[in-house]
Formats: structure tokens, C-alpha cells, sequence
């Protein structure tokens, strides 16, 4: 049996990239999977424990369709992965109106209003996970880029605020930050070899990150611990990861920290080459040093 067997998952932008691998991922590993993307993706899956749904995030109609779907199929929905996500390029004196919504619309509105939709039904699996892909973009930045930069930084602050509200619920809510990963949204400027190059040397493994390195570690988010508030993961292929998550300590457990909660910061290397189910290090080691851009 997998980690995630009995467990019911949604996972939006499922279509490619680090969702198409986390979908995947979760269905070898026992899950059932509702797999949400554009009707114009390739929404087409080898597992029959996965189910496509046809949907744009960002409709108003989106969050009660997809859950709604989600429990009529599978009759529950323990796991929330809102990864869907685009882009707009454009120095902020030409940006348009109309390119900064639809960034907003994506990227933040539509994981606010999903999760909102989600929480009743993640309360009573009675280990709902949350899982937002932010970006490496939301502490960092570069040219043309804030929309997504903004929209991003946004993400991290609705995780942290959904840990600090859902925990009691014993629901954790993770941001994961990925750096220079090939994926469909990307593949366009990875194209280039000069600007592939660029990034791939900038990674300790000196190549370029994959999906399914960023979906090991999203899978790393859905151990049932619970404990962990925050840790401070390296990404192995360019970047870091950091989770916020949400819980108050295990019943006994009289260890304080700086709040009433009783929650703990811990900062920690995974073991590498990733495996699954992934392992916690008994060690803490500093932070290392954050990528200079991406």
C-alpha cells in the first residue's frame, strides 16, 4: 500500500510541468486525484486513479465546480494543491491593467477562493493538507516581472495566515518555492542555450530542475507529522523550498516557542538524491545562502 492510499487529492495546473508529476506522483502512491486544467491541455493520464476536470481556475464558477466534482466522484477531498499559475513580462510602466488582473486573477484570487471553498471538507478529513506553489520570485526579483512577483509574495502570505487559522483543524498549509525548474511555462526561455546554461550552472547538481523534483518535495508536505511550522529546504537543482505549516504541538508535548500555539522553526537538509517517502534529518544545518536571481 502507498503513503496515500485512501487519501483524495485536487490538483490544479495538472495539465504539465510540477503538476502533471505531483498528480502522478500522488496516484502511485495510493491517492485519488482530480487533475484541473485548461479545456485546451492535455489532460489525458495512464492512472485511472486519475480524474481530469476541464476548468480555468480563475472563473468565478471554478472553486464550488471543482469541489463540488471532487466529492462526487470520490466522496471526500483530504489533500488541496493549488499549483496553477502563468506569467506576464512587462516593465510596470507598460503594464497593463488587464495583464496585471489575469497575473492576480491566477495566481492569488483563484488559490484564495479555491482553499476557501476547500476548508469545510479538509476540516473533516481531519488531516487536510494545503499546498501552494509560490515561487522563488516572491523573496527575489528581475525585470518586467511584478505581477508574478507580487502575485507570488501573496501566496506565501495566504499560506502563512491559512497555518496560523487551519492548525487547530490539524490542516497544514505549505508554500513551496521552486527556482529555474523546466516546465511548460519555462520551456520558452529555457529554449535558449545561453539562458539554460546560465541557470544550470547556478545549481550545485549544475543542471536545470525537473517536475518531479519539485513533487518529491511537495510529497514530502503531506506526512502526516504535522508538527513542523516552518523549514528552510534547499532545492537540489537551482533554488530552496520554504513550507509554512501549520500545527500546534502533539497532545504532551510542553515545548513553547515564541507564541501561545506552541510552534517550533526548524531549518533542515534533506537527504540527497530525493526518495520516496522522504526522510527528516536529524540534523539542522545553517540555511544556506539564497540564489542571487531567477
Amino acid at each position: 500500500m502507498g503513503s496515500l492510499t485512501g487519501k483524495v487529492a485536487i490538483v490544479t495546473g495538472a495539465a504539465s510541468g510540477i503538476g502533471r508529476a505531483s498528480a502522478e506522483l500522488f496516484a502511485a502512491e495510493g491517492a485519488r486525484v482530480l487533475a484541473v486544467d485548461l479545456p485546451e491541455t492535455d489532460l489525458e493520464f495512464d492512472s485511472d486513479a486519475i480524474r481530469p476536470l476541464a476548468a480555468d481556475v480563475a472563473a468565478e464558477e471554478a472553486p464550488a465546480r471543482i469541489v463540488d466534482q471532487v466529492v462526487a466522484a470520490f466522496g471526500q477531498l483530504d489533500i488541496l494543491y493549488n499549483n496553477a499559475g502563468i506569467g506576464a513580462h512587462a516593465p510596470a510602466a507598460e503594464m497593463t491593467d488587464e495583464a496585471w488582473d489575469r497575473v492576480q486573477q491566477v495566481n492569488l484570487r483563484a488559490v484564495f477562493r479555491l482553499t476557501r471553498e476547500a476548508i469545510p471538507r479538509l476540516i473533516a478529513s481531519g488531516a487536510g493538507r494545503i499546498i501552494n506553489t509560490a515561487s522563488v520570485m516572491a523573496e527575489f526579483t528581475d525585470y518586467g516581472l511584478a505581477a508574478y512577483c507580487a502575485s507570488k509574495a501573496g501566496v506565501i502570505g495566504l499560506t502563512r495566515t491559512l497555518a496560523l487559522e487551519l492548525g487547530r483543524h490539524e490542516i497544514t498549509a505549505n508554500a513551496i518555492l521552486p527556482g529555474a525548474i523546466l516546465t511548460g511555462m519555462t520551456a520558452r526561455g529555457f529554449a535558449d542555450p545561453k539562458i539554460a546554461d546560465i541557470w544550470a550552472r547556478k545549481s550545485p547538481l549544475k543542471r536545470l530542475g525537473a517536475p518531479a523534483d519539485v513533487a518529491a518535495l511537495v510529497g514530502a508536505a503531506l506526512d502526516p507529522g504535522g508538527m513542523l511550522d516552518r523549514v528552510t529546504l534547499p532545492n537540489p537543482c537551482e533554488s530552496y523550498f520554504v513550507w509554512w505549516r501549520a500545527c500546534g504541538r502533539p497532545r504532551g508535548d510542553s515545548r513553547r516557542s515564541g507564541d501561545r500555539r506552541g510552534r517550533i522553526w526548524v531549518r533542515a537538509r534533506p537527504p540527497w538524491p530525493l526518495s520516496w517517502p522522504p526522510t527528516r534529518p536529524a540534523s539542522s544545518p545553517a540555511r544556506p545562502s539564497p540564489p542571487t536571481a531567477a
